[in-house]
């Protein structure tokens, strides 16, 4: 029994991820069409499948976990399913991204919400 307590404690925790909240925000914006209308929006954007895709991961954020952009990016990002529900890896975006898709989602956002 020592020597099973003694190795529990030597042993380091495994990197948990939060996979409930994204996982079910990734399949309901699948669900709802949502992916369509953002790359139809961000139309004249180049690469307007990645600000979709932050757009997504802001999303299940508010939902799950709300955090800063800051935290978002350095932090919260990492430890979801995103970065393979995405295939976007974590440290392929940062802070400034995420205030530049809410730049991009306002300018769109009469667009949106009539193809919502």
């Amino acid at each position: 029994m020592a020597r099973a307590t003694a190795e529990f404690h030597k042993a380091k925790p495994f990197d948990q991820r939060r996979d409930g909240v994204p996982a079910t925000v990734h399949a309901l914006l699948e669900r709802l069409g949502l992916r369509p209308i953002l790359l139809e929006s961000f139309a004249r954007v180049e690469d307007k499948l990645f600000w979709a895709k932050l757009v997504e991961t802001m999303i299940a954020n508010r939902l799950d976990d709300p955090r800063s952009k800051l935290a978002i990016a350095e932090d919260w990002y990492r430890r979801t399913s995103l970065p393979f529900l995405l295939s976007l890896p974590p440290g392929k975006f940062d802070e400034d991204d995420l205030y530049e898709t809410l730049g991009l989602l306002g300018a769109r956002q009469e667009r949106i919400e009539r193809r919502l």
